[in-house]
């Protein structure tokens, strides 16, 4: 792997006693869902596009349309979690032999069979994280500015996964980081190629992604859904942070994908991938929340 975060790989600590069996019960598959809600285990049956789910009652609503309150920026938004349908179908993953930047661990490219999901249209803001888990933990890197609207960062992954279940079982949702095939899956939209845009395209690269080579002197993460969503309705599914994908129970290295706004547009391609202790936050790792119906 040529592209790696570049505070992480100088940040391996022994990981001996990291997965206890209360981090190891986080995994487990939660079915309840709300008092009301209308979730199907058929997705696609499903008629509304897009979920709006109240952070902090637990309440859910199938929409056709995002709410303006609910929308980044919107009045609501730092409790209200936007979310985009997605159908169980067939997806293209990886990257095929032979791909400029391509590492190995990107091949080969398959085909994987994708279960219905939601995933959220940002990164879980600094807000969201806040109502969710009451904690700042983007707070102890002194490179992270504080703001309602940045991606929430700095959590590990035993963390994350801590905190969306305890969220499971309070609020009735089944909340869980994405898959590897999920992440890559919304990220590419039903596109195939390396990325929405070639690196070297500066209106493309501009239009689509905080990376470095778009970036002023001392600046840092970018407040969520400031550049163009995909064609799923999604943000900064390249650039901005690196996003956390899950692993398997007796993993103690993780996968975090996506590039960031320290990291050149080629480290954003859809199939590459960085390593990360799952017991370490890092300030340019963020998260974007899937639900499984």
């Amino acid at each position: 792997m040529t592209d790696r975060i570049s505070t992480v790989r100088h940040v391996f600590v022994s990981m001996a006693t990291f997965l206890s069996a209360g981090v190891a019960a986080a995994a487990l598959m939660l079915a309840g869902c709300s008092a009301g809600t209308t979730f199907s285990d058929d997705v696609a049956r499903q008629d509304s596009q897009w979920l709006v789910v109240d952070l902090r009652s637990g309440e859910q609503r199938f929409v056709s349309s995002v709410p303006a309150n609910a929308a980044p920026g919107g009045a609501d938004a730092d409790h209200l979690l936007t979310l985009r349908r997605v159908p169980a179908h067939a997806s293209t993953v990886g990257s095929p032999a032979g791909t400029p930047l391509a590492d190995s661990d990107e091949m080969p490219q398959r085909t994987v069979d994708v279960r219905g999901y939601f995933v959220a249209i940002t990164e879980l803001t600094q807000s969201q994280w806040q109502v969710l888990a009451g904690d700042a933990p983007w707070s102890v890197f002194p490179t992270v500015t504080a703001g309602a609207a940045l991606p929430a960062t700095g959590m590990s992954y035993q963390r994350a996964v801590t905190v969306l279940t305890a969220a499971s079982i309070r609020l009735g949702v089944e909340f869980a980081v994405p898959s590897a095939d999920e992440w890559e899956d919304c990220a590419r939209a039903g596109m195939g190629g390396s990325s929405a845009f070639e690196p070297t395209d500066v209106a493309a690269r501009n239009a689509h992604a905080w990376v470095i080579e778009n970036q002023t002197a001392g600046s840092g993460l970018h407040a969520v859904a400031q550049r163009d969503a995909n064609a799923w309705g999604l943000y900064d599914v390249q650039g901005n942070a690196w996003e956390l994908t899950s692993v398997r129970a007796d993993d103690l290295v993780g996968q975090v994908r996506g590039g960031s706004f320290a990291d050149t547009a080629g480290s954003a391609r859809f199939a590459n991938r960085s390593d990360l202790p799952i017991s370490l936050g890092h300030p340019n790792v963020g998260l974007r929340v899937v639900i499984h119906p």
